[in-house]
């Protein structure tokens, strides 16, 4: 496994090459999962942890992450969904509720501290996207 220390946004954290993760003392991810869309989920992961970190390290649970265009078919997500690319997440924290975590969110965006993308409110959790322009909505 690749790994190497980051600072993003002053946040310290450890980067990994998911592709190069070892699944076993001899196979990596990569070998039995090749098209996984790796640079893009370790972009979301970063951003995830500048998440948790601005809420001052509440953990954060993720309903939905990258999603396979099958189950993303049977989930009846849309048919252009980040969540395609490894872009998006469908979180949430314990104890708050979703329109606590979109303001936080919505103001994360705002200052710059995270990539700019879709922020959508639902009842028990908020979508996150980091498609590189400012989307909102509510479902």
């Amino acid at each position: 496994m690749v790994v190497s220390v980051l600072v993003v946004a002053g946040v310290e954290g450890v980067a990994v090459n998911i592709s190069e993760y070892m699944l076993s003392d001899h196979f990596r991810l990569r070998e039995l999962v090749p098209r996984l869309p790796y640079g893009n989920l370790t972009t979301t992961l970063t951003q995830l942890e500048v998440i948790r970190h601005n809420l001052g390290g509440k953990p954060i649970m993720v309903h939905s992450g990258y999603r396979s265009p099958e189950h993303n078919r049977e989930v009846n997500g849309a048919r252009t969904s980040q969540h395609l690319y490894g872009l998006a997440v469908d979180i949430s924290v314990k104890g708050k509720t979703s329109f606590w975590l979109a303001g936080k969110l919505k103001a994360m965006q705002d200052d710059g501290l995270l990539i700019p993308g879709g922020l959508g409110t639902y009842q028990r959790h908020v979508h996150i996207d980091f498609r590189g322009k400012i989307v909102r909505w509510s479902g």
